[in-house]
């Protein structure tokens, strides 16, 4: 199972490296989505904020 990070060759992932996420792309299952979305359209999942976003409480 990837780590879900770039590879820095820790050896915890078994080689299996993982690409790094498009923006918009949801973590969980990894669906297309519009900027600045906050949930996944496709499982409802948080999306993380686009760099320089801030998103209050």
């Amino acid at each position: 199972m990837s780590c879900g990070y770039a590879c820095v060759n820790c050896g915890k992932c078994k080689g299996k490296a993982r690409p790094l996420m498009k923006p918009g792309e949801c973590p969980v299952c990894h669906a297309a989505n519009p900027l600045g979305s906050r949930r996944c359209a496709k499982c409802g999942s948080p999306l993380a904020p686009a760099a320089g976003e801030a998103r209050g409480a």
